[in-house]
């Protein structure tokens, strides 16, 4: 009886230590009189998403709602005290005008290590100094005059598009999943366009890139485990050694970048596109790791930009780009199939614009799609493809018009798709409406309420490439084809749950006419 009574004593200690820890940050937000949800042990206020219950945007949306009248609200998730925004003229200071405090986006990373987290060291993870040099190393190939020489690549891309749709047309009508096509679509895009790789996604539904790009976003066990751990202690990822990203995953990008750069050193192959860039930049590194001089003012300071930093900047352009611009064209294209009227006056202007261009679309003639520009604004707003920015205070930093002081080190999230949806910036948010996009109510938006790309020196550093992307697949499908709903078409549409990203359930189904 005594071993028994003791034994239990010791669980009840141990039980009463695990939920103190579950609990031990909860404080956070009550010590610095900031509003906040009441949360719950270890899953704090997100334990829905966590648990697969939930998307995150309707996560956040739930957060957002809970503070009605207020500009910003703690919340917990899982165990990490984070500040909501809500008010657009903070979210402009944070984003722009007081960046300097906010340089970080405050991912905590299990291991910075490249041995066991290759990946560790692109340049959307990456941090201060370090975040600012490739930034400004890497801005160039996204100019628009170096983004012109990708064009013919993109049009060929978009020829193959066609010729796939052509084949599976039967008696001139046929159901299709348009976001998986727009995978594919995409995958071949930045293949070719970054890479110099032909992927064949469109033409091989077992390719390989395809199957993997698919796989980086699927909400799976292994990233519900992460998730997990990362409550308890991001310690625990390195105790049992599980990366960022899936190791299959990894081998793959690895061994595919590895042999693209040999190849081209090998037989001198110079292209204009990103990995060129990437591999500049390397015997850049190369180069300057032993020059004392350029050390004293180069963030790299000796360090060697290697292999795995080419590899991985160029995992992060691939995952980045395909996922979110098929996202996004096939979210437009079923906002199209719904409103036929939208689709009718952007078919027209396609075909005006093709005339004046002599029958062949260039790059220079995709500046005169104003309206396309509005349907795919409105497509954002809608359907913003990352539903959060994600914040980290590198020094205290007051509130603006507030006494609250944060602590450096504090976590923050802007909801961009409650924002998108609150009816004080956006009336009637679930109505599609492009005319909220004409120049008019662009020049009188409130700076803050529109921020598909994030905004300031962290927007998104390939939003000219995405556009052109999608441009050049709209104008080219539009004079060819007609969408509409189809019995598979889901109306409205439901999210995958346990996604950080918009994610149709089910797909986006819609019917592909030829238009005669």
């Amino acid at each position: 009886m005594y071993f028994n009574f003791n034994t239990i004593g010791l669980i009840g200690v141990v039980i009463a230590l695990f939920w103190y820890y579950g609990r031990s940050t909860f404080n956070y937000w009550k010590k610095l009189n900031v509003n906040y949800k009441e949360p719950v042990a270890f899953f704090g206020n997100v334990g829905d998403f966590a648990m697969f219950k939930s998307s995150f945007h309707d996560t956040l949306k739930s957060l957002y709602e809970h503070f009605p009248d207020e500009p910003f609200g703690g919340f917990f998730q899982m165990r990490t005290p984070v500040l909501l925004l809500k008010d657009p003229s903070i979210v402009y200071s944070v984003l722009i005008k007081d960046f300097k405090s906010f340089v970080n986006r405050g991912f905590e990373l299990a291991y910075p290590n490249k041995d066991l987290n290759p990946f560790s060291g692109h340049l959307f993870l990456s941090e201060g100094d370090r975040w600012r040099v490739l930034r400004n190393k890497m801005s160039p190939v996204f100019t628009s005059g170096k983004l012109k020489y990708m064009y013919e690549q993109i049009f060929h891309c978009v020829e193959v598009l066609n010729k796939f749709i052509e084949n599976d047309l039967k008696n001139d009508s046929i159901d299709v999943d348009v976001k998986e096509l727009f995978e594919r679509f995409t995958i071949d895009v930045i293949g070719t366009c970054a890479f110099g790789l032909e992927c064949n996604s469109l033409k091989d539904s077992n390719a390989e890139f395809q199957a993997m790009g698919v796989k980086i976003f699927k909400p799976t066990i292994f990233n519900a485990v992460r998730v997990i751990f990362t409550a308890f202690s991001t310690k625990l990822l390195v105790i049992f050694k599980i990366p960022d990203v899936q190791k299959d995953i990894t081998d793959f990008f690895l061994n595919v970048i590895s042999s693209s750069v040999t190849y081209r050193r090998q037989n001198k192959i110079v292209r204009n596109d990103f990995l060129q860039l990437l591999m500049e930049l390397q015997n850049t590194s190369r180069n300057r790791k032993y020059d004392v001089d350029v050390q004293k003012n180069d963030v790299l300071k000796g360090e060697e930009f290697d292999e795995i930093d080419v590899a991985a900047n160029a995992f992060l352009f691939f995952a980045a780009g395909f996922e979110t611009t098929a996202s996004t064209l096939g979210f437009c294209l079923y906002e199209l199939a719904i409103n036929q009227d939208v689709q009718e006056k952007l078919r027209q202007e396609v075909q005006t614009v093709k005339t004046q261009c002599g029958g062949k679309l260039t790059a220079e003639c995709l500046k005169d799609f104003y309206y396309m520009d509005m349907v795919l604004a409105e497509t954002l707003r809608k359907y913003p493809p990352l539903p959060v920015l994600h914040r980290e205070s590198v020094e205290d930093y007051v509130i603006p018009d507030t006494k609250i002081k944060l602590p450096a080190g504090t976590k923050i999230q802007i909801p961009i798709h409650s924002i998108h949806h609150d009816w004080k910036y956006y009336p009637n948010p679930e109505k599609f409406d492009p005319e909220r996009f004409t120049h008019e109510n662009k020049v009188n938006r409130l700076n803050g309420t529109y921020i598909p790309f994030g905004d300031g020196p962290r927007y998104c550093i390939g939003k000219r490439f995405a556009f052109m992307e999608m441009k050049a697949a709209l104008a080219d499908v539009m004079t060819k084809y007609n969408f509409s709903p189809c019995s598979k078409t889901q109306i409205p549409l439901s999210f995958k749950h346990g996604s950080l990203l918009m994610s149709p359930k089910n797909g986006i189904w819609l019917n592909i006419s030829k238009i005669n």
